[in-house]
């Protein structure tokens, strides 16, 4: 007798596509400052690809009181893009559990960031390569 386990992942989180031409760390910077935020490098994520794994920096912040994950990726590296279909942007942020967060404001409170040339709320479920924004 075989079983097959079928599971599905959950893709309620935000996500918004961020262009900036800043470094990763810079914009790290500017994000705490802003959103009162503690972003520190986690490493890198990495998502493999045909030509092999493509590694991108990954900052997180986790708010435990509001049960929150913040997670800033870069979305291109030397390797290729996480996400091909979103190639425009540099930076893609993700927020777990963010259901009370207005993402009309935060995306404007990004856009406002000196460094920040454009921010926009994005729908992760109807990406084809969704899967690449599952951390472990």
């Amino acid at each position: 007798m075989k079983y097959k386990l079928d599971f599905e992942f959950d893709y309620s989180f935000l996500l918004f596509g961020i262009s900036c031409h800043d470094s990763s760390h810079r914009l790290c910077w500017y994000l705490n400052k802003e959103l009162d935020l503690k972003l520190r490098m986690e490493g890198e994520h990495e998502v493999p690809q045909r030509s092999g794994k493509s590694r991108h920096v990954l900052y997180q912040h986790v708010a435990e009181d509001e049960l929150q994950v913040w997670s800033l990726i870069a979305n291109h590296s030397t390797d290729g893009p996480l996400i091909p279909e979103l190639k425009q942007f540099d930076y893609l942020l993700k927020i777990e559990e963010g259901d009370h967060l207005n993402e009309t404001d935060v995306s404007n409170q990004i856009r406002s960031l000196s460094p920040v040339i454009a921010c926009f709320p994005l729908d992760a479920a109807g990406l084809k390569h969704k899967d690449n924004l599952i951390f472990e």
